[in-house]
C-alpha cells in the first residue's frame, strides 16, 4: 500500500543502485546524475545505499527483443491479441473486433508494430521458434543473476548449472513445488543433484535468517502490489482467488504472508520436501543425425 507508506520514512531501508545501469552509450548525462544525487539524499535520510553489479544485464535489451518480438507477433497479431493455453476469459467480442480490424485495415498499424511483425514472422518463419526459445531460457539466466537465494548461491555461482528456476502454483488442489536446473557442460547431473539437495537439508535444520525471511516477504509483497495495481488487475486476481480458495482471499493474503515465521518454513520443509517425496528426472537431449 503505497499511501501507508508513504508516511513511514526510509529509515533502515537498503537501496541498490545498479552499476551496469548506468553510462550506456545511449545515456542521458543529466539523467545518470539526477539519480545518484537521488541515492546520496536517501543516505542522508537514514536508506542504506550500495552499488550492486549484475553484468549479464547489459544482455538484457537483447534477450528482451529475443521473447518480445517473435512472441508479440504469434500472440498479439497471429493470435489475435487472446493466444491460446492458458486459463481464464476469453473475450471473444475482442478477440473478433480485433481480429478483423488489423487484417482489414494493416496500414493503419504503427511503423512500430509493422517491424515487429515483420521481423518475427521472417525469425519463425526461418528458425521454428529457436532464438524465440534460446531467449526465454537466457531470460531465467538472467534474472536467476539477480537473486541471491540459497539455490542460486548453491548451484550458480559455483559454476554447477547455467540457470535455476522454481514455481509454486497456487490450486485448488495440492500440487507439485518443482525445480528446473540447466547443467553446464561437463558437470554431472549427479553431482547438481546432491546440491540442490544438501540446500533442502540445510533449510530444514538451520534457522531461517530473519534477514532472508523479511527479503522473500518483501518480494512477494512486491509482486502482490503491482498485481492489484488498476481495474483490470484487481478483476483478474479476484476471478484467480476464486478458482483456487476464496475472492476474499485477496484481501487476507498480505497479512498471510506478513505473519509467515521461520519456524513455519522449517516445519513446511521438514514435512514436504524430504526424499520420500521427491522425484527426479534428467532430460539429456540428443543432437539430430
Amino acid at each position: 500500500n503505497y499511501v501507508k507508506a508513504l508516511g513511514k520514512g526510509v529509515k533502515g531501508m537498503t537501496i541498490g543502485i545498479l552499476k551496469e545501469g548506468f553510462g550506456h552509450p545511449n545515456s542521458e548525462k543529466a539523467v545518470d546524475q539526477k539519480v545518484k544525487a537521488a541515492a546520496e539524499r536517501f543516505k542522508k535520510l537514514g536508506a542504506k545505499v550500495k552499488q550492486v553489479s549484475v553484468p549479464m544485464h547489459l544482455d538484457g535489451l537483447d534477450i528482451w527483443n529475443g521473447v518480445a518480438v517473435e512472441g508479440a507477433t504469434e500472440l498479439m497479431l497471429k493470435g489475435n491479441s487472446m493466444g491460446t493455453n492458458w486459463e481464464g476469459y476469453y473475450t471473444t467480442s475482442l478477440l473478433d473486433a480485433y481480429a478483423h480490424g488489423w487484417r482489414s485495415r494493416p496500414d493503419d498499424l504503427s511503423a512500430t508494430v509493422k517491424a515487429v511483425m515483420l521481423l518475427g514472422q521472417y525469425m519463425h518463419h526461418n528458425y521454428h521458434g529457436h532464438y524465440y526459445a534460446k531467449a526465454q531460457n537466457l531470460s531465467r539466466a538472467l534474472r536467476d543473476a539477480r537473486t541471491t537465494s540459497p539455490l542460486y548461491q548453491a548451484l550458480v555461482e559455483p559454476e554447477l548449472v547455467a540457470a535455476v528456476s522454481s514455481a509454486l502454483l497456487p490450486t485448488e488442489q495440492p500440487y507439485l513445488y518443482s525445480i528446473s536446473v540447466t547443467v553446464r557442460d561437463g558437470v554431472s547431473e549427479s553431482t547438481v543433484e546432491d546440491a540442490l539437495f544438501t540446500v533442502f537439508d540445510s533449510l530444514a535444520s538451520e534457522r531461517s535468517t530473519d534477514h532472508n525471511l523479511q527479503k522473500a516477504k518483501n518480494q512477494l509483497l512486491t509482486q502482490l502490489a503491482f498485481d492489484d495495481e488498476g481495474v483490470t488487475r484487481i478483476g483478474h486476481q479476484l476471478g484467480y482467488f476464486s478458482t483456487v480458495a476464496d475472492w476474499k482471499m485477496i484481501f487476507e493474503i498480505e497479512e498471510q504472508i506478513k505473519s509467515v515465521t521461520a519456524e513455519n518454513i522449517r516445519d513446511v520443509v521438514a514435512r514436504r520436501l524430504v526424499s520420500s517425496r521427491r522425484t527426479v528426472g534428467w532430460f539429456r537431449p540428443q543432437a539430430l543425425q
